[in-house]
């Protein structure tokens, strides 16, 4: 099963948060480009495709719901 690499692309620094896009942009470059690459083969690439496009729906769902609950945490309750 193809997963996405474990990388840390969020740094804390003095309070701030900061997002390292290029570095966030190559790994989905170089993880996502061998399961493209097989995508132009007949009969392999619909079932490769099938597959990569499950999985990235799957980490972008889980991103999805992170980055709700980091909007819920930063909010201040309205009493």
């Amino acid at each position: 099963m193809l997963a996405m690499p474990e990388v840390n692309y969020i740094s804390f620094n003095r309070s701030r948060r900061y997002v390292y896009f290029c570095e966030f942009q190559q790994k989905y470059r170089d993880y996502i480009d061998f399961v493209k690459m097989l995508q132009p083969v007949p009969g392999v690439g619909a079932v490769v495709g099938a597959f990569a496009n499950y999985n990235l729906l799957d980490h972008l769902g889980e991103m999805a719901m992170n980055a709700y609950r980091l909007r819920l945490l930063k909010t201040p309750p309205a009493y």
